[in-house]
């Protein structure tokens, strides 16, 4: 029987971080009603629906200092396959704030640690890895979602893709 198993890039993960409050108001100090944090990135955000819905999952992304290791964790944690592909400096930080008051949202999301042309050769070649584990009774499925990192090359997305 054949199956199937999702690719999830991430090129651009985060901690994604959601702060609600009562009312919003600039230039004061805010006490959140709650917060949520989760490792985030869109191709991560992607890699755990499909998994909530059943599939086998690798997820793949760019991950660098305390921030990228907790994002590692907190995605293992859930039950994800994590093929990290380590980097310098700091995997961003994401902040939305919630105003309860009238449901609108403020969002401040971080450029991302700059990625050399070294950095995605090794992901990309990361990428080819994943692929290359699926046997004959398995098919893999790759989704590549969300920003990317400063430094990537131009034609970076369709650079190396042999698959």
């Amino acid at each position: 029987m054949l199956r199937s198993r999702l690719v999830a890039v991430a090129p651009n993960p985060s901690i994604d971080r959601l702060v609600e409050v009562a009312a919003f108001r600039h230039g004061e100090i805010h006490r959140p009603l709650a917060t949520t944090t989760v490792a985030g990135g869109k191709g991560f955000n992607v890699a755990r629906v499909a998994a909530a819905l059943g599939a086998e999952v690798t997820a793949i992304g760019p991950l660098a200092g305390h921030a990228g290791r907790w994002i590692a964790e907190a995605l293992e944690a859930e039950g994800l396959e994590v093929s990290a592909v380590w980097t310098e400096g700091e995997t961003r930080t994401c902040t939305s704030v919630l105003d309860r008051s009238d449901d609108s949202m403020t969002e401040i999301y971080e450029a991302g640690a700059t990625s050399g042309v070294d950095d995605w050769r090794r992901l990309l070649e990361t990428l080819e890895a994943a692929l290359a584990r699926s046997g004959a009774t398995e098919v893999a499925l790759v989704t590549a979602s969300g920003s990317l990192p400063p430094g990537v090359p131009d034609d970076g997305p369709g650079r190396g893709w042999s698959r």
